[in-house]
């Protein structure tokens, strides 16, 4: 394997060297307010939180090296319910305002998985909320752990999830299991942003400073998915995406109408509200090909490596060229990294070509939560300071 330890820029001087087809750039919509977080009990939490955690901040230096520019974006990994990792992060990086309020001037991107694991999920959403209200230009997409509330038993419990060789992955669902309590509030608010077009299946844009298409997904876009979704020419690299949000808004509507129905009723179909997702290869976080392999782009992963504990630091599907992709769901020290590379920040993996990257950015916020502390190991969400295997 050759192994470079050359910054994010050479990745992306790689890629401005290769001149994909014009691109059009889709609409987004920003991301919507979860009117559950809104409720006195998630508010009075939240606000205490904010207290000390506002106190906490004075303590904790900001990281230079860590800060971003005007202007630029900020990618926010997968966060598990852990809204002290993500406030103490911020605060390093120097996006956040000392009343918590992310500063303006910047676009924020959450890349799903914000449930599940930590306790504070609901203070996340609620958090959220605010800077919504802030008029902050926030956009979220969903994650695997967005759509175990759509994938549930009969009695409301999430279905389990395999891996390789049909075995079970034990994925913790706190957050599913908890909404069942609340007559499934949090299940109602992603299902209902979903088919508005406010809760994304991916988000794109021109990166100015090198004049290169990137796009964002929880995990990354493979040629068999434009396959899939009839995309002829793979170098458009916006259409994908744009392909992508109207199939899963389409898709979140057939399914947000059946849950309501359900609820007028009182009695909830799961597999009837999940059927829109789960009919749907590219959505159907459970469906496997005939190798057994993952088929939706939530759950993908570049493979297991020899030693079956570690993954492998190289791409095993042929990926869309010309496109930069900074995805979430695969925690960084998973993989069989080389020796000296860094386990806490983003790292960015090539096709053999060099007409590709995929920078794997999930530095495990949620991995990290701790019941009744307040510290956090310092981890980087900069994607400059990301490193090229």
């Amino acid at each position: 394997m050759q192994v470079s330890l050359n910054h994010y820029s050479t990745s992306m001087q790689a890629l401005s060297s290769y001149k994909p087809s014009a691109v059009k750039l889709p609409d987004f919509q920003k991301a919507a307010q979860m009117p559950y977080a809104n409720e006195t009990v998630i508010q009075e939490k939240s606000e205490k939180l904010f207290t000390v955690l506002i106190e906490h901040l004075k303590s904790i230096l900001q990281d230079e090296k860590s800060f971003f520019q005007d202007g630029e974006t900020v990618c926010i990994p997968d966060l598990h319910g852990d809204f002290v990792h993500l406030i103490t992060t911020l605060h390093r990086h120097g996006v956040l305002e000392s009343d918590l309020k992310l500063k303006s001037g910047f676009k924020y991107i959450l890349l799903g998985d914000i449930y599940n694991r930590g306790k504070d999920s609901d203070v996340i959403d609620h958090w959220l909320n605010k800077q919504i209200t802030n008029n902050t230009e926030i956009y979220r997409l969903v994650g695997n752990h967005e759509f175990l509330f759509f994938t549930r038993k009969d009695d409301g419990k999430p279905l389990a999830i395999t891996g390789r060789n049909n075995n079970p992955i034990y994925i913790p669902s706190n957050d599913v299991e908890k909404d069942i309590s609340s007559g499934y509030k949090i299940t109602e608010d992603l299902l209902k942003n979903i088919s508005e077009g406010s809760l994304l299946a991916a988000y794109a844009f021109i990166d100015n400073e090198y004049n290169i298409p990137k796009s964002y997904t929880h995990s990354f876009i493979t040629n068999e998915d434009l396959n899939k979704l009839q995309i002829q020419d793979s170098k458009d690299s916006f259409n994908f995406v744009q392909v992508l949000n109207e199939k899963i808004k389409q898709l979140g509507k057939t399914s947000y109408e059946c849950f309501m129905d359900c609820k007028q009723k009182a009695k909830y179909d799961w597999k009837e509200i999940n059927a829109p997702f789960s009919n749907d290869p590219i959505f159907n976080i459970r469906g496997k090909d005939a190798n057994g392999k993952n088929t939706s782009y939530l759950m993908r992963i570049t493979g297991i490596a020899n030693s079956g504990k570690k993954l492998i630091t190289s791409l095993l599907d042929d990926i869309p060229s010309g496109i930069y992709q900074t995805v979430g769901h695969t925690m960084i020290f998973h993989f069989d990294l080389p020796q000296g590379f860094p386990e806490d920040s983003p790292i960015i993996i090539s096709d053999k070509d060099k007409k590709a990257f995929v920078q794997f950015s999930d530095v495990g916020i949620g991995y990290y939560y701790k019941d009744e502390s307040l510290e956090r190991v310092n981890i980087e969400i900069n994607g400059k300071a990301s490193k090229t295997i």
